[in-house]
């Protein structure tokens, strides 16, 4: 689980060379770049295309994404998925209608995030159903797909809300739990791997295998 790529920012940013190198590591250890499609019927059959996969998202949209993500499929054969704040498409910080279509066309999934990104654990129902069916339609229209998958803003949800996101579509959802996503955590509440910045790539192979 990757948020924005730059040197500079927020706590959560990782720089563009450690992210490549990242990629690069995948890449000859002989990793499978999973789209959000493949993880699903990976999830539900337990058959891989490969003895060792791995499903890269990133959160929130951040603009900078654009400039890691274009060119990943042709460098490394490499996918990717992008969890869009669709409140925030070409906000000064976020990426623009025009970069989601390239990097959509450059197999680079597009998945929700929501469309205001609150958190869902402070809602009613209708309101989080609102949320996540608003993002998903936007995303559909848009990019002239169908969404599968979700992302809960900050991870934060409760007990209703895997409900929820399957009922408003989705067939999986991510959130912020630490550790490698299994179908017995549930489809709609998959656990993920945080990658922090400045970490090794010994370390980070040690994460990628172990969670």
């Amino acid at each position: 689980m990757y948020h924005s790529i730059a040197a500079t920012g927020n706590s959560l940013n990782v720089p563009i060379e450690q992210f490549e190198e990242e990629i690069s590591y995948l890449k000859s250890h002989h990793y499978y770049f999973l789209s959000p499609h493949e993880a699903y019927a990976v999830l539900k059959t337990n058959k891989k295309p490969r003895k060792n996969i791995v499903w890269i998202t990133l959160d929130d949209g951040y603009k900078n994404n654009f400039d890691a993500l274009k060119n990943l499929y042709k460098n490394y054969h490499a996918k990717a998925t992008v969890f869009d704040i669709i409140n925030g498409q070409n906000g000064a910080s976020f990426l623009s209608t025009y970069q989601l279509k390239h990097l959509k066309n450059s197999h680079i999934a597009i998945q929700n995030h929501t469309f205001h990104h609150m958190d869902l654990d402070k809602m009613t129902e209708q309101k989080q159903s609102s949320e996540m069916i608003t993002g998903k339609d936007n995303l559909d229209t848009l990019l002239h797909q169908n969404t599968i998958a979700v992302a809960y803003p900050a991870g934060h949800y409760n007990q209703f809300t895997p409900r929820l996101a399957a009922k408003s579509g989705h067939k999986l959802a991510v959130t912020t739990n630490e550790g490698l996503a299994h179908k017995d955590t549930g489809l709609l509440s998959l656990n993920r791997v945080r990658v922090n910045k400045g970490i090794s790539l010994e370390e980070f192979g040690q994460i990628i295998i172990n969670g």
